[in-house]
């Protein structure tokens, strides 16, 4: 049943997700807000050592929370995945890449699905001690004790046994087995479902550091950099003004060729100055300070990866947009290509897809061209006109200058239609309880991050995912095919079924028309010329290959 007001459990739940789900953008790719740190003096940057490498935060440093106490979304930002890692990353092309383990596999040879993780053998805690699987089976019992309520918690009910150990009448979770000497943990699951293996990117936990400890402990060590990580580079000076690592000399991988890290918040209005002073190597720079840059003569702005997609969405329940022949016409006056090339500087794109074009799942769909005279002509066959024009609510969240632009720029595309639009910009957190709360709208303008999986994808576009009863699904798209196809592509299957899985979805949700993509915004690095090692284009995850990184 769809209701207009969220329940109380559904406000929070909302408000949890607001900050990335209202939030994502390219043009903010990571966290602002810093936790409370130790406060110290802010530093003067000052000129870089050699084989230090300085990265500049804006503003201010992101929350540092590896073990996701206080985090929105069960992932490591840039900065943490310097030192903590799970025992599988996901690559640019969101695929899991070891990290700790050196291969999973799935073992359907019992009543339960299984998956079989192969730890690496040379993997290292930054105080040089073996990473264990005994390692393993205390970093999964911590996520899943009845205290902790970090994102890390997310995938802990799809283990087999985690219930009685949680309520104390087992002593440890019966889903999980160590072979010792074949190095191998075999997690038992208790229904077949993909999204298990996203817990394998969870950070590890040294349990010869924190065993005995308790989670409000174990959370300070977190929030002050102190954990034991098995990254490249180990946190040695952590304070509101300033990070420092040094290099990991038990790293498992490539020995660092950077000696030391150094990060630092600089405003917004001094960011140019420090780069062409060379007191800072590598910064994120928003697009239109990027376009004002121009050519930096100290280094070179470089693209990495988009992290997620902007699209105008429509309420199929919705007797305006209800007729796919009107949400095309709305469509085919949208000029989007030259929307991604005009108006964000030369760092948006086009997008054919929910799903990140690296992604092992993308497929890009046919969606409706830029033909602003047919959807002229297909609405006055409807029978609108500029006396009897078509009356649409158009929803946005307001504060964010990608969606305020956007927003701009659809109305001004839909001026020459016989419609008559009502623009509301509604404050973020009260956007989400609006729209996910099941209120009156025709249309509305949102943003998405990129899945790491495409299972997610049920999330939003499952008819079950109702609005108003906690749901995602504002488009309201009901399709008993595509529904199927999720259901299965969510399941343990080979990787190459689930591409055809998804392939064929894809092109049927784009033949529905549920949303319409519009672009996607890469984000610009300035990086100094005496960074060497560094690819001439970055992926999804900037600081994944620092190890290989030198300064000349």
């Amino acid at each position: 049943m769809t209701r207009h007001v969220l329940s109380t459990r559904a406000l929070v739940i909302f408000g949890m997700l607001a900050v990335w789900l209202v939030g994502c953008s390219a043009a903010e790719p990571g966290p602002r807000m810093a936790e409370k740190q130790a406060v110290e003096p802010p530093p003067q940057p000052a000129a870089p050592r050699d084989q230090e490498l300085v990265i500049a935060g804006l503003e201010k440093l992101p929350a540092f929370d590896p073990f996701g106490i206080s985090k929105k979304k069960a992932q490591l930002h840039d900065l943490e995945r310097i030192t903590y890692q799970g025992l599988f990353t996901y690559g640019d092309d969101l695929n899991l890449v070891p990290a700790l383990a050196s291969g999973y596999t799935i073992d359907r040879s019992q009543s339960k699905p299984a998956i079989v993780v192969t730890l690496r053998k040379e993997a290292r805690w930054s105080d040089g001690k073996p990473v264990t699987v005994d390692d393993v089976v205390f970093t999964y019992e911590q996520y899943a004790r009845p205290h902790y309520y970090g994102v890390w918690r997310e995938w802990a009910h799809l283990l087999e046994g985690v219930s009685p150990f949680r309520t104390g009448k087992a002593a440890a979770i019966s889903g999980m087995a160590v072979d010792r000497s074949k190095g191998t943990i075999r997690f038992v699951l208790n229904r077949d479902d993909v999204s298990f293996l996203q817990s394998l990117t969870a950070p590890m936990l040294a349990k010869h550091q924190l065993q005995g400890k308790s989670i409000g402990e174990i959370d300070a060590l977190s929030k002050s950099g102190k954990l034991l990580g098995a990254g490249p580079f180990q946190i040695n000076g952590f304070f509101t003004s300033e990070w420092t690592y040094a290099a990991n000399s038990s790293y498992y991988g490539s020995k660092p060729r950077l000696e030391r890290l150094r990060v630092i918040p600089v405003a917004a209005a001094n960011m140019q100055e420090q780069l062409e002073a060379g007191k800072i190597h590598i910064s994120w720079l928003s697009p239109e300070e990027a376009s004002q840059m121009g050519r930096p003569n100290q280094g070179k702005i470089i693209p990495a990866a988009a992290h997620g997609y902007h699209f105008v969405g429509f309420n199929l329940h919705s007797p305006a947009v209800k007729d796919l022949a009107i949400r095309t016409a709305l469509a085919k006056a949208i000029p989007i290509d030259s929307i991604a090339k005009n108006s964000f500087y030369g760092w948006a794109d086009s997008v054919q897809s929910p799903l990140a074009p690296g992604s092992f799942a993308y497929t890009p769909a046919k969606w409706p061209s830029y033909q602003p005279e047919e959807a002229a002509q297909a609405l006055a066959q409807k029978g609108f006109t500029k006396e009897k024009p078509l009356e649409l609510t158009f929803v946005y969240p307001a504060g964010n200058p990608v969606r305020e632009r956007l927003a701009n720029e659809l109305v001004k595309a839909w001026e020459s239609l016989p419609i008559r639009l009502e623009k509301k910009a509604l404050p973020a957190d009260g956007f989400v309880a609006y729209l996910f709360g099941g209120s009156k709208v025709d249309l509305y303008l949102y943003a998405w991050e990129y899945p790491t999986d495409p299972a997610e994808l049920t999330r939003m576009w499952h008819s079950r995912e109702k609005v108003g009863e906690k749901g995602l699904n504002a488009s309201r798209y009901e399709n008993a095919q595509a529904d199927q196809w999720l259901e299965k592509g969510a399941r343990l299957l080979p990787q190459p079924e689930r591409q055809k899985i998804y392939e064929a979805w894809q092109k049927h949700f784009a033949q529905d028309l549920p949303i319409f993509p519009l672009i996607q915004v890469r984000n610009p690095y300035y990086v100094s010329n005496h960074v060497q090692g560094i690819p001439d284009r970055l992926g999804l995850h900037p600081y994944e290959r620092i190890a290989e990184w030198r300064i000349e």
